[in-house]
């Protein structure tokens, strides 16, 4: 062979610089990817936890806390597998960061229809207190938002520094698919898998999440056979659905659901949803004109539809919401489905082979309503403002608390029911008469004594709520909420170990499980005046039929 010279002497050396390249590229494109481990590291008690899919470093938090943050249990839901079930999160081979919060959750923000957030948001964040122990009871956290905006760390009402601190636990916050990538049933989408046909995509995200702790908390200290799911709104939602999802049995084993609501829709309302959304994806995409864009929807085929709806930037996908208030666009969900979530929808809470028998806390605010009557612009000055929030709160409890204690309710079963009454309207009240008025004890209000914080929606209204004068009083019934908090984690029950009390002279009342064989069954009432907590017991179903005040 010839000896190389001059420019064939440079060829090779870029033919072999090439070569190598694509050797590499190669070898990387097929170098197997790290396999997870049977079981995690243990509780070591240092920032670096050996979690079974690979080291994760966190940080020093508040309140004598350490934190690991933006924490992968799933892959991304993109492209393909978007409305597919999750994945669990692949393994990896050096020390992950874990000091920063991930991605929200794609969503539009309410009024001013702003993009926030990304398809990758399959994280959840840890909290623990910085001590050696280990067992400690676990709080997982799901947040509200109609199912439709929000995320883990949204707002300083849901970090977790201040409850794993005061209630010795292992605290747990998840972000999941929102609005119509949570929840989306169209025939297109059907894959003859019953998970992918379920539409249920955020529960079955909230459900892997679960299993992700079930398998990995213990390399955090926590214990996972004492999971409590928790969750407030659309999250109190989600809560009972877990109740009733097969697949979600044995990942939990306790229960808190601040102000729920059930809604139930049919298949036939969340195709002709799914069929809508397409139509107005069409015309705004610039594929047809609003007068025919149904029918050339009508001409597609399923395979078209899909790899459309799946290709489409996601935004341009989403509903709009209202321009002319502050108002979250309306969506079905969830979906009883079979197989995700029982036929028979939240009546199989009645069933005792459907529902998982699990201790349940349950309950709403006083005056649930008021914070939607000032949301969709309705005057505070209105002489129905007050009664119209009063009978739309009784309405509120009457069916998705008490039908739920009902339900549940039994000596396997203990159900601890409540009402939270903190700044309500009228004698006794400790806000402002501007703020009692407009907002009150208002829906969401309970969230931030349950989660040991010191805002409220992060702040955003613009009303004095907690204030200097009511300082006292708002931290002694927080005090008090957060131990029976802490007694429910560590125990299924909010009196402690054994049915007693965490604190004997404290003249805190035992709390009474929901006895639904009792005409009058007894529910715990949580409020303060402005220097004193004022917790009692009350008992009785709620009237919705009843007026509280003559709106005349």
């Amino acid at each position: 062979m010839a000896p190389l010279h001059g420019t064939n002497r440079a060829k090779a050396r870029s033919t072999a610089i090439l070569c190598s390249i694509l050797a590499l590229i190669v070898s990387c494109a097929t170098a197997p990817k790290p396999l997870p481990r049977d079981k995690p590291g243990a509780w070591t008690g240092t920032l670096l936890v050996e979690t079974a899919l690979g080291r994760l470093r966190g940080k020093t938090d508040r309140f004598g806390t350490m934190a690991w943050l933006g924490v992968p249990y799933a892959e991304p839901p993109e492209g393909n597998f978007r409305w597919k079930p999750p994945r669990p999160a692949m393994a990896w081979e050096s020390v992950r960061d874990a000091t920063e919060f991930a991605s929200p959750p794609i969503q539009l923000l309410p009024l001013i229809a702003q993009p926030l957030g990304s398809e990758d948001c399959l994280y959840l964040n840890v909290w623990r207190p910085a001590t050696r122990e280990t067992g400690l009871p676990v709080h997982v956290w799901i947040h509200g938002g109609d199912n439709l905006v929000g995320s883990a760390d949204m707002n300083p009402d849901f970090h977790g520094q201040p409850l794993a601190s005061a209630a010795k636990a292992v605290f747990v916050s998840i972000n999941y698919r929102l609005g119509i990538f949570g929840w989306l049933a169209h025939p297109s989408l059907r894959s003859g898998d019953p998970e992918t046909d379920s539409g249920n995509f955020g529960l079955l995200d909230i459900i892997e999440s679960l299993r992700w702790i079930k398998k990995n908390i213990e390399a955090f200290g926590g214990d996972p056979e004492r999971v409590t799911i928790t969750g407030e709104s659309s999250g109190a939602l989600n809560v009972l659905c877990l109740l009733l999802a097969p697949s979600a049995r044995g990942l939990f084993h306790a229960a808190s659901a601040q102000s729920p609501f059930l809604p139930e829709p049919g298949r036939e309302e969340a195709e002709a949803f799914a069929d809508t959304l397409i139509v107005d994806y069409l015309v705004r995409s610039g594929r047809a004109s609003r007068k025919l864009a149904p029918a050339l929807l009508a001409s597609m085929s399923g395979f078209e539809i899909s790899a459309m709806l799946r290709s489409a930037d996601p935004f341009d996908l989403m509903p709009r919401p209202p321009k002319d208030r502050v108002e979250m666009k309306a969506y079905p969900y969830p979906f009883f489905d079979g197989y995700v979530l029982p036929a028979e929808g939240f009546a199989a809470l009645e069933n005792p082979e459907k529902s998982m028998a699990v201790p349940l806390m349950i309950g709403t605010t006083k005056e649930e309503a008021k914070v939607f009557q000032w949301m969709k612009g309705m005057k505070p000055g209105d002489p129905l403002y007050q009664p119209l929030s009063e009978s739309m709160s009784l309405r509120w409890r009457a069916e998705n608390v008490d039908r739920v204690a009902d339900a549940l309710g039994s000596a396997a079963t203990p159900v601890y029911s409540y009402r939270f009454d903190w700044g309500h309207e009228g004698p006794g009240g400790v806000l402002e008469e501007r703020s009692a008025r407009a907002i009150g004890a208002s829906h969401g209000l309970d969230m931030s004594f349950f989660l040991n914080t010191e805002t409220v929606y992060g702040n955003i209204f613009p009303f004095a709520l907690f204030t200097k004068k009511n300082e006292a009083g708002r931290k002694a019934l927080k005090s008090t909420m957060v131990v029976y908090m802490a007694n429910f984690l560590a125990s299924g029950d909010p009196n402690g170990p054994n049915g007693g009390s965490r604190d004997e002279g404290s003249g805190v009342p035992r709390w009474e499980p929901w006895d639904p064989s009792d005409p009058e069954p007894s529910f715990m009432v949580f409020d303060a005046g402005l220097t004193e907590a004022a917790v009692r017991i009350e008992r009785g179903r709620a009237d919705p039929y009843i007026l509280a005040a003559d709106p005349r």
